[in-house]
């Protein structure tokens, strides 16, 4: 995607790698410390690259980000050092999804974007959680691109769900309150039929996964407490008869 390099670039990227670390610890603070998470520290290596360091050794995040490398959602990863612990990739030098006006949003298709992303995640046999999380959606030159795949959970159902899944999904995604990626009031009817439609034997997975996604910000983390519950309003109702099966099925 952006990342040009040769031997001799990525030798040197690699003693700036282990400069960023001492005994066993990352540097922070630090001047090209870029972000701090969960999971390990993110440092740029130059005006196109990043490393991402890891806390304990990880696969996942190479392994997944291989598998993407034809999206266009996607930072390219250039490699992996010292026994998955470091992984290379494209510095995407964006701004948070919040930050771009509603216009802009309408004018770029942003939830037509969203959904591509989503898609080329389930196709790749992951499904996407924490979309809504500050950091993982930048917007960087009229495009989004996601930074961060730690979250993503093994997810495999026939391609043939996959648009069904993907619009299913796209309920819990918001920047939540924002009518131009997700409509505020939602239809519960067809919210249900789209559910409905997906195979008996992936329903609880899927519910499961869908309701754990976005944590307490999540549409379906909503839905399953009010069911727990037994507070659903009058609209949400049509959710009970499809969730007593899903849950004496499993």
């Amino acid at each position: 995607m952006f990342l040009h390099h040769n031997d001799l670039t990525l030798e040197m990227w690699k003693t700036k790698i282990d400069a960023f670390v001492k005994n066993g610890d990352c540097i922070t603070p630090h001047p090209d410390l870029i972000k701090e998470g969960a999971e390990g520290f993110v440092y740029k290596l130059s005006d196109s690259a990043v490393v991402k360091i890891f806390k304990e050794k990880d696969i996942e995040t190479y392994s997944i980000l291989f598998s993407l490398r034809d999206s266009p959602y996607f930072p390219n990863v250039l490699t992996r050092y010292k026994y998955d612990k470091y992984v290379i990739m494209d510095f995407i030098n964006g701004i948070s999804l919040d930050e771009v006006p509603n216009d802009q949003k309408k004018t770029l298709n942003f939830r037509k974007q969203i959904k591509g992303l989503i898609l080329d995640v389930l196709n790749s046999g992951y499904f996407p959680e924490d979309l809504n999380t500050t950091g993982n959606l930048l917007f960087f030159k009229d495009r989004i691109y996601c930074v961060d795949v730690g979250f993503f959970e093994r997810f495999n159902i026939p391609k043939m769900y996959h648009d069904t899944v993907s619009e299913l999904i796209l309920m819990n995604v918001s920047h939540i309150e924002d009518p131009v990626i997700r409509d505020e009031d939602v239809d519960h009817i067809k919210a249900a039929q789209l559910f409905s439609s997906i195979p008996k034997k992936y329903q609880f997975t899927l519910w499961t996964l869908l309701s754990e996604a976005e944590g307490d910000d999540g549409w379906f983390f909503s839905l399953s407490k009010k069911y727990q519950n037994k507070t659903f309003n009058k609209d949400e109702a049509v959710w009970v008869p499809l969730l007593d099966s899903i849950f004496m099925y499993d």
